[in-house]
């Protein structure tokens, strides 16, 4: 049944621009904020959210059905009910607003960290933080890591600013009750959408991920011709991947606005482990056969007539929807009969140059060990480029799970820099820091704006009070979040530094460096990690005998910390917690061998020569 444009009115209601059309009972209202996660700081990730909890927590059970959520870029309160119950939602929600229950923080908090636990993160967060790092978009992706550290003053700083009649619209499925008001602040102003801007790409890459999916992402100039070719796409990707191939059960592509002037695709299929490989191939034929021929005919036929046998009130919803976000982000707005032309417009050639626009930047994420049928792609960097050049910090304690042997870490006032032991490094500037993590146990995870991370845990460094000075003096204060300990983070203070397990003893550990530099270890360890440790300490010495380097006092006193280690009862730990295994006895590893064969070579030798020395005088 072909749909006949819906005939939208526009009113202001205490300053409001208020949007309604005729459509069918129940009444619905909507009442929308330009406000949403991607206008947040890493650090701040969830403000929006306990907002809209805070402002709705006072209407508990209602005989009308209500909720709100938070998207990328607004913040929409909404109900179905009757005229007169609309009135009071919209009341109770923007005196809510006005007037926060700050008391409730707490509450609401659990709530919605109970909330978050149950939504898992999908494709589309995944190529979102690819593309755009740990901010805008991107921080679909992350934690709500706001709600572990902001306070009254501000949520209600954010709401003030944010929640006010400069920033709202509102869209109602029938003429707007004479009784309906907005009681919101007038102070403030309309917020502008928050600039979408990629990391620097070079796209089209490639990348690999745990999950069994594929995922294509593309970004190109929004308008008719990636809509139309986005509904191609997704049906292309059915017939071959489901019907025809019989290889996935929900492939398809998304069209979503990013901005006034771009617009993103996603296409996406599940892949089992044997059909991976056959799934990456068909999704890059698809893009391929349209970016070169573009839609048949008679794909462009079948897209016009399913277009526009919409269900009429759904499309009627859908275009009062539209109608608000285009006043609050400024985007001219379009008549349903215009839009429907325009696509009705769309050619053969503009599909297939709207696609091979939005190739040209393409993220394909493909299931570990499958990206092999996109080998032509470029890698997506997994490492920085920016370097950081300071001073050094030597390793002081292997922890399990840290970072590896033979890594390194640099810090200066610009920044701090992790470099690996083959050389690649993950940097992060303290002027592009998103988010500092400070665990109980004094860690700090740096997370930059690109997305990179860097783990700073005081077991593991040398200078480590010089470090966390030059992080807290030159990062944001309000970039800080302050973490919850995890199940054995913080060992007790009389624990295992290594997994916090008791009885644990202080120990000093030494050994020689190939320029001669004595290291000395003063830790507190169980009996297993001090025993792991401390073997490694003692190979590491005697394996440079020949070197000369051996001294008889680090031998000594790496003897007597492995001797009280060892008479340490079996530790006691947590369950799940990691921690070093004490791995094969001395007398086991290449170091003793070192020393041993030249010792025992020098004893043979010398006692042939007694020996012969012994015959020929007797």
């Amino acid at each position: 049944m072909a749909i006949s444009e819906p005939d939208i009115h526009s009113v202001v209601i205490d300053g409001v621009p208020v949007f309604w059309a005729e459509s069918h009972d129940p009444l619905r209202l909507a009442i929308m904020f330009r406000v949403g996660f991607g206008d947040e700081q890493l650090s701040w990730r969830g403000i929006s959210h306990l907002v809209e909890h805070l402002a709705l927590s006072g209407l508990a059970h209602q005989t009308y059905s209500y909720n709100g959520f938070v998207d990328d870029v607004r913040t929409i309160f909404h109900a179905q009910g009757s005229a007169d119950q609309l009135v009071e939602y919209a009341q109770r929600v923007t005196n809510a607003l006005a007037n926060l229950p700050l008391d409730r923080i707490t509450s609401e908090r659990k709530v919605l960290e109970s909330e978050q636990q149950s939504q898992p993160g999908g494709s589309w967060a995944s190529h979102m933080s690819l593309r755009y790092g740990a901010r805008g978009y991107g921080l679909v992706d992350y934690p709500q890591h706001g709600l572990r550290w902001v306070a009254g003053e501000q949520v209600s700083s954010w709401a003030a600013e944010r929640f006010c009649k400069p920033n709202v619209a509102a869209w109602i499925s029938g003429q707007p009750p004479n009784r309906l008001h907005f009681d919101l602040p007038a102070d403030g102003k309309k917020v502008p959408q928050f600039l979408v801007e990629s990391l620097a790409l070079p796209t089209p890459c490639v990348t690999e991920h745990m999950a069994n999916g594929v995922g294509v992402s593309m970004v190109g100039p929004r308008g008719p011709e990636l809509v139309v070719a986005a509904r191609i796409v997704d049906r292309r990707l059915k017939e071959r991947l489901r019907w025809q191939q019989g290889v996935a059960y929900a492939p398809g592509c998304m069209y979503r606005p990013l901005s006034n002037d771009l617009a993103h695709l996603l296409l996406h299929s599940d892949a089992s482990e044997e059909d991976a490989d056959s799934v990456v191939e068909t999704v890059l034929d698809v893009i391929r056969d349209l970016h070169l021929d573009g839609p048949t005919d008679a794909e462009l036929t079948d897209e016009r007539a399913t277009r526009r046998a919409k269900v009429p009130s759904a499309a009627t919803e859908m275009q009062l929807d539209l109608r608000c976000l285009s006043e609050l982000t400024g985007r001219a707005w379009k008549p349903y009969d215009v839009w429907q032309r325009e696509q009705d417009e769309v050619t053969r050639a503009s599909a297939a140059h709207g696609i091979r626009e939005a190739w040209a930047n393409a993220i394909v994420l493909a299931p570990l060990g499958h990206k092999s049928r996109a080998a032509s792609l470029n890698e997506y960097p997994m490492w920085s480029t920016h370097r950081i050049h300071g001073r050094s910090h030597r390793r002081r304690l292997l922890v399990p799970g840290g970072v590896p042997s033979g890594a390194m870490l640099v810090s200066s006032d610009q920044g701090v820099m992790l470099v690996n032991p083959d050389g690649r490094y993950i940097s992060v500037g303290f002027a592009s820091t998103a988010a500092v993590l400070r665990g109980s146990n004094e860690t700090r995870y740096l997370i930059g704006l690109d997305g990179f991370g860097i783990g700073v845990d005081p077991r593991e460094w040398n200078r480590i009070d010089e470090l966390q000075r030059l992080i807290d003096a030159h990062v944001p204060v309000d970039r800080f979040v302050p973490m919850q300990a995890a199940e054995g983070e913080a060992p007790p203070r009389d624990g295992c530094e290594v997994c916090g397990a008791v009885p644990a003893r202080e120990v000093t550990l030494k050994r020689k460096t190939v320029w001669r530099r004595e290291e000395t270890l003063k830790a507190r360890f169980c009996r297993d990690c001090g025993r792991a440790t401390g073997r490694a300490w003692q190979d590491f010495t005697l394996r440079r005998t020949l070197l000369g380097m051996m001294t008889i006092p680090a031998v000594i006193a790496n003897s007597i910390a492995l001797t009280q280690l060892t008479l340490l009862s079996a530790p006691q730990r947590k369950s799940g917690v990691d921690h070093w295994m004490p791995g094969r006895s001395v007398f086991l590893r290449l170091g003793f061998y070192v020393v041993f064969i030249p010792i025992a070579v020098i004893v043979l030798v010398a006692l042939v020569v007694w020996l012969g020395v012994t015959e020929s005088t007797g």
